[in-house]
């Protein structure tokens, strides 16, 4: 039968030399040489010295004895079944000549200091529990170092509750000040708040210690405290975003480079990211955000009824990326083109809705060039600068540099698709290129007449090429010909200004050749 906590004398402990810790070699040892030994192991002599660190600064732990049998051997000794690590500490800490020739100086006068301020208030009693032999131990060693054991053994935090933890003691980790104001400030799906009490803080940690996510979704980290300029109703735009997609369908081996991560965050849909022209010098602390001031409400979640009627907020909108199901009928998509590309949509008061679909490829773009590209009003950068020698396209060129797109998304889209076309055109009467295939004459049979003319001769490589490509093949994306000619000719079709940008940066490979 185990005793209750008994104080014996540190000398009076022996180490395990059956300790799993230790290989079979140990059981032929002294006491001297089994301590030797385990410090002598990178890894475990560290580990020590970090627990006398532990035990000099606060002493030994109160909730965790030892636990000891009565030594076979030597009369009035005792096996330290449990704890054989605090053992060796203290014994060092005791006398530190202990590890003399262990081959490791820098941790023996680190040691030899420690040992300075031990001496100071020593411990030469070590509360234990003892036991009648091994046997009688064993279940109890086995729950403290065999895992949970079905919730039986020490069931360790996870990443989270660790988080919690240091929040509850006034420095809450990043990635725990983003999902509370998610939790406090968003409406997230029932299936995400199923999920929290599992959710993979490490993913959102490894977002979020990227300073190019960062960037582009609002967040500035000061001493590992999140402030943003955004009024909360913008904000959480992408913070909602990235935890509904991290409670379910993104896993650990999609974020695992830092590349990875930028992708991730480049491919998320405009709407999940915050209007920058909402922006304020002024720097708030995350936890202290609070919304516009005619803003409407973030959350709660509506009601059943509500969601029924067309009455969620733009946060549970953009939870779906689906269109509401009170969009205008009709609403048939351009021939050729592909239908969840091309559908526009209406929301509940019938004004439009960007079209749905795949966002343009962003893949050649960083995350600070995409943050850039969202911020900036026009379509072509002011300061962006082409020798265009036909008057009245060098006239669109200099209208797209100024127009606000994103006032004036339909004049934008058309624009863009006039210059376009006449860029091409004017590229084919230079170069005298002919295309002789009736179904080729469209936009997309003369941009890839440009592009065979263009490799063939030597000015770019296919790979260079390759977003011109993706525009002229990827009906499924909203930068591509089929979209542009929808905005032009399809009355349902509602232009999208970041998307316009996008298409833009992905088309200049081909206006650089055409207007070098």
């Amino acid at each position: 039968m185990a005793s209750l906590p008994t104080p014996l004398d540190l000398s009076d402990i022996l180490l395990d030399q059956k300790n799993p810790r230790l290989d079979d070699t140990s059981q032929r040892m002294g006491q001297a040489e089994v301590i030797r030994d385990i410090m002598s192991d990178e890894i475990l002599g560290q580990q020590v010295y970090k627990l006398a660190q532990d035990i000099v600064q606060y002493g030994m732990d109160p909730t965790a004895l030892l636990a000891v049998t009565k030594s076979a051997d030597e009369a009035e000794k005792y096996i330290a079944l449990e704890g054989n690590r605090r053992i060796v500490a203290l014994k060092i800490l005791t006398n530190p000549d202990l590890i003399v020739g262990v081959g490791k100086k820098s941790l023996e006068k680190r040691f030899r200091d420690l040992s300075k301020r031990f001496i100071d208030e020593p411990i030469t009693e070590v509360r234990c529990i003892i036991f009648e032999d091994e046997e009688e131990a064993d279940h109890w060693i086995k729950m403290r170092h065999t895992g949970q054991n079905d919730g039986a053994g020490l069931v360790e935090w996870n990443a989270l509750s660790q988080g919690r933890y240091t929040a509850r003691k006034g420095s809450a980790p990043p990635e725990v000040q983003v999902l509370d104001f998610v939790r406090d400030h968003g409406t997230l799906s029932a299936e995400a708040k199923e999920n929290l009490s599992n959710f993979k803080i490490t993913n959102l940690q490894r977002l979020l210690i990227t300073k190019d996510v960062r960037d582009v979704i609002g967040l500035i980290q000061k001493e590992r405290v999140l402030y943003t300029r955004f009024p909360e109703e913008e904000i959480i735009k992408p913070l909602q975003k990235i935890i509904e997609d991290l409670s379910g369908k993104i896993k650990v081996s999609q974020l695992m480079s830092k590349q990875q991560r930028l992708d991730y965050i480049a491919g998320l849909a405009p709407e999940f990211m915050p209007d920058h022209s909402k922006a304020s010098e002024e720097e708030v602390r995350l936890g202290d955000v609070q919304p516009s001031p005619t803003a409407p409400p973030t959350g709660p979640e509506p009601t059943e009824g509500q969601a029924q009627a067309g009455g969620s907020t733009t946060s549970n909108a953009s939870k779906s990326g689906e269109a509401n199901s009170n969009s205008t009928p009709n609403n048939t998509p351009t021939p050729g083109s592909n239908a969840t590309q091309t559908t526009p949509t209406t929301n509940a008061n019938n004004t439009p809705t960007p079209a749905s679909g795949t966002p343009p490829s962003t893949g050649n773009l960083t995350a600070k060039e995409l943050a850039g590209i969202r911020e900036r009003n026009s379509i072509i950068p002011a300061r962006y600068t082409r020798t265009i020698t036909v008057s009245r396209i060098n006239e669109l060129f200099k209208e797209l540099k100024k127009l606000n797109v994103t006032q004036f998304p339909n004049a934008g889209a058309v624009m863009l698709r006039v210059f376009l076309e006449l860029s091409v055109d004017e590229y084919m009467k230079r170069h005298n290129l002919v295309i002789t295939v009736r179904n080729d004459k469209n936009l997309n049979g003369k941009i890839q007449k440009c592009l065979d003319h263009i490799i063939g001769n030597g000015q770019a490589e296919h790979k260079e090429m390759q977003p011109v490509k993706n525009f002229t093949t990827d009906t499924s994306s909203l930068g591509s010909t089929v979209t542009l000619n929808a905005y032009v000719h399809n009355p349902l079709m509602h232009p999208e200004a970041t998307s316009l940008k996008i298409t833009w940066h992905n088309l200049l490979p081909l206006i650089e050749r055409i207007w070098p």
